[in-house]
């Protein structure tokens, strides 16, 4: 038994093997078709997909959904969501779940692939199974019921975001709109587990965005690299049958563009006044064994190689700037600075290492008339491993950040 990346190749069959008498496809292995006559099985001339398990039935949180996946070929994508037509509970997040398997030109293989901590999406939902194997995409599904949905997640109906993947670094915010009569409405992110469909990835700055109240039932909410939740939070009813209520939409944040030894420092800004144009960028020092290093996106050295991926963005209402560095043992400090004089401006740091989101520092409001300095928070990396990340305490301030 050859085992690949995903599951196990269980058999391998070339062009014309033989396994026995047939009388139908039904006589032959997965994979194989039967031959004209029923003389034999011969390798399928197109790739197969069955589930396994759960074919049916009753699951609870936490289910194991296994697949069969026959093909030749390099490699293979299964893509496991919810069904359109049957998707279950709306206000249970789960997005697309995506498993890459490895194949073989020379031979057709077989692999079994499993998928654990599955969420139960209500009493009737259906899962369905995309594999694409070059220009081949099969399908299949499956059908199953769990627990009666919690009231917690009845009562509030997200219209946008829809759920799916959202591009971090050319839209890093999200839009969001929500309706079904909802008393002081809140919105936040959370950084999730690919299959969970509450909050399970710990990140070291709190695993949450924090807190905002939707106007009129719309608002925006940063984009985290990797999976996360968008997350919507009201008061639904009155008196005696007032019930805090949650709806929540999966996301997954891409692309994946940063290598594992490097960090994303991404900020976002925003004017007061939509008419008061600014220009807030970042700066970092790196302070390790080889001394200070001064990063702003027009320095870089070999003990500290750092580019700006994005920004720093003209004058405007809405500024966006990130650097990425690579990782050194030491400590990074943070700081957001004003370049030109402008009103009040909101601004947000995010931290991602590789494609996983490490935190959230702010948002504070910094005033660059009076020529302020947020020293946003610091990194601590020890032996390549990001093991802190401290927000500050202190205000913004007039100054220098170094």
């Amino acid at each position: 038994m050859v085992v690949g990346q995903v599951g196990a190749v269980l058999f391998a069959l070339g062009g014309g093997a033989a396994c026995g008498v047939c009388a139908t496809d039904d006589d032959c292995p997965f994979g194989q078709v039967c031959v004209e006559g029923g003389s034999g099985c011969v390798e399928a001339p197109k790739p197969a997909l069955q589930v396994l398990t759960p074919r049916s039935g009753n699951v609870v949180d936490g289910w194991s959904l296994t697949v069969e996946l026959g093909f030749r070929g390099d490699s293979a994508l299964i893509e496991v969501e919810r069904a359109i037509d049957d998707p279950g509970a709306p206000c249970i997040p789960f997005g697309t779940v995506r498993r890459v398997v490895q194949g073989n030109t020379n031979e057709f293989t077989n692999h079994i692939v499993t998928i654990p901590g599955m969420p139960a999406l209500g009493p009737a939902f259906s899962m369905a199974v995309r594999a694409t194997i070059g220009s081949d995409v099969i399908f299949a599904r499956t059908t199953l019921s769990g627990p009666s949905v919690d009231e917690s997640f009845t009562g509030i109906t997200i219209d946008e975001p829809l759920g799916g993947d959202v591009d971090v670094v050319f839209d890093p915010l999200i839009p969001v709109v929500a309706s079904g009569g909802l008393r002081d409405p809140s919105v936040f992110v959370e950084a999730s587990s690919e299959t969970s469909a509450t909050s399970t990835a710990a990140t070291l700055a709190g695993n949450s965005t924090p807190r905002q109240l939707l106007r009129d039932g719309r608002g925006e909410v940063p984009a985290l690299r990797g999976p996360h939740i968008v997350w919507v939070e009201a008061t639904v009813g009155s008196g005696d049958t007032a019930q805090v209520r949650r709806c929540g939409r999966a996301m997954q944040g891409g692309p994946n563009d940063i290598g594992a030894d490097e960090l994303e420092v991404y900020l976002l800004t925003t004017s007061h006044d939509d008419s008061d144009a600014h220009q807030v960028e970042l700066s970092t020092r790196v302070v390790s064994d080889a001394g200070q290093t001064i990063c702003d996106g027009t320095s870089s050295t070999e003990a500290v190689p750092c580019r700006t991926r994005v920004g720093p963005t003209v004058p405007a209402a809405r500024g966006r700037n990130s650097l990425q560095l690579v990782l050194v043992d030491g400590v990074v400090e943070v700081a957001v600075v004003p370049r030109i004089i402008s009103g009040p401006v909101d601004a947000m740091v995010r931290l991602s290492r590789g494609g996983t989101h490490l935190g959230i520092l702010g948002p504070v409001t910094l005033r660059p008339e009076l020529g302020e300095v947020w020293l946003a928070g610091r990194v601590v990396i020890d032996d390549d491993i990001v093991v802190a990340v401290v927000p500050t305490t202190t205000p913004p301030s007039p100054g220098l950040p170094w």
